[in-house]
């Protein structure tokens, strides 16, 4: 498994962030191997 990120804060309150991470043979024999990657992007609100 690996990933990396990246985030930009464009105010003291306000932010975002992108992610992506990778995984490799998720699975087995049964339920069939794969490799699995996912974007993920976040929104940061600070109070």
């Amino acid at each position: 498994m690996f990933g990396g990120g990246i985030g930009y804060d464009f105010n003291r309150s306000f932010g975002l962030r992108l992610d992506y991470t990778r995984m490799s043979n998720v699975g087995d024999r049964n339920t069939g191997e794969s490799d699995v990657g996912a974007w993920t992007a976040g929104l940061k609100f600070r109070f």
